[in-house]
């Protein structure tokens, strides 16, 4: 582990260890390990000023007692 790994994984451990068996605690340090190499993967990404962040969009309608809140394509 690089001591960047180490540093994150300790503070998990450090917080929550109490709840976790040896074998979740390994689990941590591996998932600390992917989070930080998938995080350098993206920061390698090259992007210009005039490319938008992706957003979803998720219509909400609210249910009332006239309708189950489904949109309706009319």
């Amino acid at each position: 582990m690089k001591s960047e790994e180490k540093l994150l994984a300790n503070m998990v451990i450090t917080k929550y260890g109490h709840f976790l068996k040896d074998h979740e605690i390994a689990h941590v340090k591996e998932s600390v390990e992917d989070i930080i190499k998938n995080a350098h993967a993206l920061r390698n990404v090259k992007l210009d000023n005039d490319i938008e962040p992706f957003s979803v969009f998720l219509p909400f309608a609210k249910t009332t007692e006239y309708d189950s809140g489904e949109i309706h394509n009319e």
